[in-house]
């Protein structure tokens, strides 16, 4: 079984419901979609979006848009990013939230040095140096609903 199908049958069978406050468990985080939009979804597009890491589909984790994986390999490669790449890249960047504390999910965790990610430059640098990264900011500021721009 592929890994993408585990994950999805994990999230299924821990019966997981979209939720503003995921402070119960099995809860899937829902930050905000027009800050993923604006701010994040260009972070992730640019430091995790490349082939051999979560420019793929066959990882959980996947990135779609311009100039990297599409979701409808019909789209010219440098056309701007789809509906449903962004919504696509948004549910999977979700999915990468679900834990007892969205501070030590995945999305948020394995980007930092000792946090388990296998995404290290030649030099062994992580993909950001520390939680003081500006790019690292706006993810967690994002994943934890600090960044809001659409209603509540």
């Amino acid at each position: 079984m592929s890994r993408t199908a585990k994950v999805a049958l994990w999230v299924l069978a821990s019966g997981a419901v979209v939720s503003c406050d995921a402070s119960e468990a099995g809860e899937v985080p829902a930050p905000d979609y027009d800050a993923w939009e604006r701010d994040v979804y260009p972070i992730v597009l640019r430091d995790c979006g490349f082939p051999a890491c979560h420019g793929n589909s066959d990882r959980p984790y996947a990135v779609y848009g311009p100039n990297r994986l599409r979701f409808d390999p019909e789209t010219e490669a440098d056309a701007p990013p789809t509906t449903a790449e962004l919504y696509q890249s948004y549910q999977r960047a979700r999915s990468m939230l679900v834990g007892p504390d969205v501070e030590e999910s995945p999305l948020l965790r394995k980007v930092l040095p000792g946090g388990g990610h296998r995404g290290v430059d030649r030099l062994g640098r992580s993909v950001y140096p520390d939680e003081n990264d500006p790019s690292y900011e706006v993810l967690r500021a994002w994943a934890t609903g600090e960044l809001w721009y659409g209603e509540p």
